[in-house]
């Protein structure tokens, strides 16, 4: 499960599944006709590509976990690593906010609306997941032992999936700032707001602390046997006819969703390491689709929904395409975004002041086409 290289096999295996889903499901949504988005299939398949976020956000904590132990001196004190780690985390920030720009030119975000600036300031995964991975490195410094990072994450989990309907009532936005408010509940229009999101990255950080404590072959059974039994957790508790926070939506603030959907995951990371357990690497294209999840997240997003940049096929076509073509356009997609993927990750292992130079060109030129 874990070549020379330290890379954790299943977690690529998981994340590349994840990136696979990711597309068909943003493309089922933007191109497929509403005729065809119905029946108990459809609603099935909804679930399964409603965890691919949800697995995002855990593997995420686990990669950071595993990051941290592998390296923890490195990250306990100012290094040239943790100066790298925090510049990316800052990186995922900016990227999220730049996709979100309401305006063109720069100059024009003076002058934006208030439905504009609301939507600018709302919170999606790039700032979440930015966030929650900078808590996870304070906790570290505050902890500055290993078992003890897995108690805090797991323990913050299990605090903000119990505050989320709370949070989710109060008006925040009557009391904070638009831009504070948006992390804090959707209803401001975040589609990640830290209610619940963040519990998945931490309870991914606390898994993680678990995993490189323990022989790696327990992993599966583990995964397996809590997964199921957080899901069955969820069944039982939903159907208690006891409600201490009054009546709550199941799909949006419920903590029983956390159980269900975090259990599903870890159901599905077992069949993984499963697949995984006697491999010392894994096909090229899998392991490129899960070490560029972020680049394909941003042009896949970019392409269907569109951008600041560009018009996307939700404006060109739009949700009215038969199952038959809508699946062409997945295979396309998959097919060009792997490409893109691997052409990338090439350029930057062949030459790495190429890959800055085209960094570099990348953002200015992006830069100057709304200045």
């Amino acid at each position: 499960m874990t070549p020379a290289g330290g890379r954790v096999l299943f977690v690529d295996l998981a994340r590349a599944a994840a990136v696979v889903f990711m597309i068909q499901g943003h493309t089922l949504s933007v191109l497929l006709g509403p005729e065809y988005q119905g029946g108990a299939l459809f609603y099935f398949w909804g679930y399964l590509r409603g965890l691919t976020s949800c697995a995002f956000l855990m593997l995420a904590g686990f990669s950071f976990t595993l990051a941290t132990d592998r390296h923890w001196s490195d990250y306990q004190a100012p290094s040239l690593r943790l100066r790298r780690r925090l510049t990316r985390f800052a990186g995922f920030m900016v990227l999220g906010y730049a996709m979100r720009i309401p305006t063109r030119p720069l100059s024009e975000m003076g002058r934006t609306t208030a439905a504009q600036w609301q939507a600018f300031t709302a919170v999606d995964i790039l700032q979440l997941v930015a966030v929650t991975l900078t808590a996870l490195q304070v906790m570290a410094w505050l902890t500055r032992d290993r078992r003890r990072l897995g108690i805090w994450a797991l323990g913050a989990a299990g605090a903000i999936v119990l505050l989320t309907p709370l949070a989710w009532r109060v008006n925040a936005a009557g009391l904070l700032p638009v831009g504070l408010a948006a992390y804090l509940s959707a209803a401001t229009g975040s589609l990640f707001p830290l209610f619940p999101w963040a519990a998945y990255i931490l309870a991914g950080a606390a898994l993680g602390a678990w995993f490189v404590a323990r022989p790696a072959p327990r992993a599966g059974r583990a995964f397996l046997a809590v997964g199921g039994g957080m899901v069955a957790a969820a069944t039982i508790l939903h159907h208690i006819p006891v409600a201490p926070y009054g009546h709550i939506d199941f799909w949006t603030t419920s903590p029983n969703l956390f159980l269900a959907k975090a259990g599903s995951v870890l159901m599905l990371l077992s069949l993984a390491v499963w697949i995984t357990r006697s491999r010392s690497a894994l096909p090229g294209v899998v392991s490129v689709l899960s070490r560029e999840s972020l680049t394909i997240y941003v042009i896949h997003v970019c392409i269907l929904y569109g951008s600041i940049w560009n018009n996307g096929l939700i404006q060109a076509i739009g949700p009215h395409l038969g199952l038959a073509a809508t699946a062409g356009w997945m295979a396309v997609l998959i097919a060009s975004m792997a490409l893109m993927a691997w052409t990338w990750h090439e350029c930057k292992r062949r030459s790495v002041h190429l890959s800055a130079l085209i960094r570099v060109g990348v953002a200015v030129g992006l830069f100057y086409a709304i200045a």
